[in-house]
């Protein structure tokens, strides 16, 4: 989705009684409903890693092991919520 390869989740999240998280973009133009498995891998797009960084962490820390092209459809769906931003070493593409 975007031409950086470091990207930042930013949203807030308000825990649902389901388990799940609403999220809504920090501009106010996007959200989405997430399941809290989904939410703890959304916050590791942290802006400062890439790819690698993201799936080695996921499989450290949350124990899911992704593929990078599972990995970017999911970078990708968020986005197009309105959920991603770019990082804070490359920016978006024009």
């Amino acid at each position: 989705m975007f031409g950086s390869r470091y990207r930042r989740f930013e949203a807030e999240g308000q825990p649902l009684p389901d388990g799940d998280w609403q999220v809504t973009a920090a501009d106010g133009a996007g959200g989405a409903r997430l399941s809290s498995a989904d939410y703890e891998l959304a916050r590791l797009f942290d802006g400062t890693r890439g790819t690698a960084a993201i799936l080695e962490d996921a499989a450290r820390r949350l124990k899911r092991v992704l593929s990078a092209a599972t990995l970017e459809g999911f970078v990708e769906e968020l986005g197009l919520r309105g959920l991603m931003r770019p990082g804070s070493r490359e920016p978006l593409p024009p």
